[in-house]
């Protein structure tokens, strides 16, 4: 597996995959069983490229009545922000590795770029435009 490459970092769950997973969560929903929550995470959820099939889960789930939440590292936050005002998600929690030093010392782009100063800044205009509520950190 560890030879695969982009082969294997460049698939996406399928609407097929999907549509299985929401038809068992709708027979749970019939049966009586109660769904909290769905989370989007693994991997990275909130890709640019990725919006076509999260719009996808989203409406799935909203569908069924299941609230969303997500997980994300926060680079493309930018582009999921509508979305996440639109499907009214619980909560999103943006991972961050600690000072921008340290952050951008294990997160860090193709070319060696960080990360730290695009995502603070993406969360900063998820903020003002009401897309997440500031929760207290953890240290």
């Amino acid at each position: 597996m560890q030879n695969k490459g982009a082969e294997v970092l460049c698939r996406k769950m399928s609407e097929d995959v999907i549509d299985s997973v929401f038809s068992q969560l709708k027979k749970y929903i019939d049966e009586g069983r109660r769904i909290d929550s769905l989370y989007l995470f693994g991997g990275e959820p909130l890709l640019r490229t990725n919006r076509k099939i999260v719009e996808y889960i989203c409406s799935n789930a909203r569908k069924l009545g299941i609230p969303i939440s997500c997980i994300s590292n926060g680079y493309d936050l930018d582009e999921y922000i509508d979305l996440i005002l639109d499907y009214n998600f619980q909560t999103v929690q943006i991972t961050i590795d600690g000072t921008k030093e340290t952050h951008d010392s294990r997160r860090f782009l193709t070319g060696g770029q960080g990360t730290f100063d695009r995502i603070l800044k993406n969360v900063d205009l998820a903020l003002k435009k009401g897309g997440v509520n500031r929760a207290p950190h953890e240290c």
